[in-house]
């Protein structure tokens, strides 16, 4: 039997106690008169505070209704329903206020177990969790939150996107509470015995909106993605890694990939091969024969000249000795353009000789500006015995 309502005798002091009693069997009210209050709880509370106990055998329970009506009500604990407050008809425990429920994005959020700290009040936390621990260094305070398919009696496995987890952030906009952002732990692949991959997606709601957009996630590949710009404290703000090899976007705002640095270095920076012609007999220099090219008189058979063309911005070359013994090899400047062998300027329209040319001698040229429009050459002497030939 359990005790259902008490009257004491004679408003409250010593005396006899009219106790209602309820028999959970018969389902009936019995009345007894104790004479003795000191054994019982007295409902309207008692010097010292009181003990209730609920049995005396293992796993005995005390069960408190708010009422025997189908129809549940609350039950309050402490003095007014701003303390502790259990709505039997929810299930659902408010602490600090008689509500369980807010307004979000105008629908009604209702919480199994909602926490609410009032302005003024000393405490600087709606929940807190803590742990002792001594024998391990892994045990901490923890937040537990599973999810599960079926039913809470019949649990079943959960499926890829299922959400598991989620800590939210709403504030108060004038008229109720809106999303501000969330931290979502979800399903991210297939899940099976002992296999649950996971992403943590973090959402927030940009200016003007109370709805979270993704701003960042981190997959179940440990890949870490993110939506918006990554920004230090100084320097410029990065939005892309780039894969473009040409690095053509010329952006501070992208980054480019190992790949396309190797792409840009490979085709911008690369030892560019000169190409070579064999000049045996007399002739002249078109613009593409100068321009990064070695000029070999290989197979010559008697004096050989080469006149040069009109000098002009970038050409550049090498003339070498493939064959000796045939007879001095010339490089001429055209009529309008002069050499400066050495650092000597020759006239215009003379040309620089390899009178007993052997096989390695060499000799460098190349143009450079000597007015607003007009080049001139430049020729360096590198192996044997160069002069001024003359015109």
């Amino acid at each position: 039997m359990g005790i259902w309502a008490s009257q004491i005798s004679g408003g409250g002091g010593s005396g006899d106690m009219e106790t209602s009693v309820y028999d959970p069997a018969s389902k009936a009210e019995q009345v007894l008169t104790i004479s003795d209050e000191s054994d019982y709880a007295l409902l309207d509370g008692a010097s010292g505070g009181q003990t209730v106990i609920g049995g005396t055998d293992a796993s005995d329970a005390l069960e408190l209704n708010s009422t025997s009506n189908a129809t549940k009500g609350n039950i309050i604990f402490g003095d007014g329903a701003d303390q502790m407050f259990y709505s039997e008809a929810l299930a659902a425990l408010a602490v600090g206020r008689d509500s369980h429920q807010n307004v979000v994005n105008g629908s009604t959020f209702t919480g199994k177990l909602a926490t609410h700290v009032d302005d003024g009040e000393t405490s600087t936390a709606g929940v807190g969790v803590e742990r002792a621990e001594d024998s391990s260094a892994g045990f901490g305070a923890t937040l537990y939150g599973g999810r599960s398919r079926g039913t809470l009696a019949a649990r079943t496995v959960v499926q890829d996107d299922d959400s598991l987890f989620r800590l939210i952030a709403v504030g108060r906009d004038g008229t109720d509470f809106a999303l501000a952002g969330s931290i979502e732990f979800e399903v991210d692949g297939t899940p099976g015995s002992d296999d649950m991959p996971c992403r943590i997606v973090f959402k927030t709601s940009p200016d003007g909106s109370q709805t979270p957009a993704e701003a960042m996630r981190i997959s179940q590949d440990n890949a870490v993605l993110l939506a918006g710009t990554l920004k230090f404290t100084a320097g410029g703000a990065v939005n892309e890694f780039s894969t473009d090899g040409t690095l053509a976007g010329d952006s501070d705002s992208a980054v480019p990939t190992e790949k396309a640095v190797k792409t840009y270095s490979d085709t911008n920076f690369a030892p560019t091969k000169m190409n070579e012609i064999v000049q045996a007999a007399t002739d002249t220099l078109t613009a593409a024969e100068v321009s990064s090219t070695v000029i070999n008189n290989y197979g010559q058979s008697a004096a050989n000249t080469q006149t040069l063309p009109a000098a002009a911005e970038g050409y550049n070359g090498i003339c070498v000795i493939g064959t000796a013994g045939a007879g001095a090899f010339h490089l001429k400047a055209g009529a309008s353009d002069k050499i400066y062998l050495d650092g000597t300027a020759l006239d215009n329209g003379d040309k620089v000789s390899l009178a007993t040319p052997v096989v390695g001698d060499y000799f460098t040229f190349w143009t450079f500006q000597t007015g607003a429009s007009t080049y001139d050459w430049i020729v360096t002497t590198g192996s044997g015995t160069l002069t001024d030939g003359g015109a």
